[in-house]
């Protein structure tokens, strides 16, 4: 929130997470680089509205900290996993678009972490995408994958005081059907599949940090629904099976 909401959000938030039972780890924030997710934006108009409020790293990360001070050490906390395909220069950016240089400065800045959390996705159903070595081909984001291995030159900045922390994919999705239009095609079992052998893949090969679990998006209010999708539910089941996790 803005700062004259700040102090009561970061007392609900830590009040929430202190009072909390049966939550693994949960992250401060969501794709906070993305001027969308900044107060005050307008999605009606796809503008900052009158009381935009622009974030910075250096707003979050004080925020952060005061949270990270606030709860007991039992709560496992990590900072927001950030929009890793976010890079237009627009004007109203009261930081850069690069959000490589987010994630820096968060790893930098945060005090202490128990998670990092980190968002993969391909723009397209084809399971092809999962592996794809394509990067985007203007800046700030030449350096960035355009598909799922976006989370490599994440883990690459990983400092040696967060490199044994676990790390999970809190939004795994293809972003778009053949059609153009938003969310997963019912079809898309190979996808969820390749996803799940990628992983396998990166955890075993050494050095590699370990990606410790990923949740592949659903909510029910969008387009991303998984509720009446049986054939993505199953594959999903069934690769949890052979991991041995249900």
């Amino acid at each position: 929130p803005r700062p004259d909401r700040l102090p009561a959000f970061e007392k609900a938030v830590a009040d929430t997470l202190n009072a909390a039972k049966g939550v693994t780890a949960t992250h401060y924030g969501n794709e906070i680089n993305n001027a969308s997710e900044a107060p005050g934006w307008d999605p009606r108009t796809g503008n900052p509205g009158p009381d935009y409020f622009p974030l910075t790293p250096d707003y979050y990360i004080a925020s952060y900290n005061r949270v990270w001070f606030s709860i007991r050490t039992d709560v496992k906390l990590g900072p927001a996993p950030l929009d890793p395909y976010f890079g237009p220069p627009f004007p109203f950016l009261a930081y850069t678009s690069d959000n490589r240089e987010w994630w820096r400065a968060i790893l930098r800045g945060i005090a202490g972490a128990d998670a990092l959390f980190l968002h993969s996705k391909t723009q397209s159903n084809n399971h092809a995408e999962i592996r794809s070595a394509d990067k985007f081909t203007n800046d700030p984001l030449r350096w960035q994958y355009l598909h799922f291995r976006s989370m490599e030159p994440y883990l690459a900045e990983v400092p040696d005081r967060f490199k044994n922390l676990p790390v999970y994919l809190t939004e795994v999705n293809p972003q778009r059907k053949i059609n153009g239009a938003l969310g997963w095609e019912d079809s898309s079992t190979l996808w969820i599949t390749e996803c799940v052998n990628y992983l396998a893949d990166w955890n075993a090969k050494l050095g590699n940090q370990a990606i410790t679990g990923a949740v592949f998006y659903r909510w029910a209010h969008d387009e991303w629904a998984l509720a009446d999708r049986t054939m993505l539910l199953n594959r999903i089941e069934g690769e949890a099976q052979k991991l041995g996790l249900t």
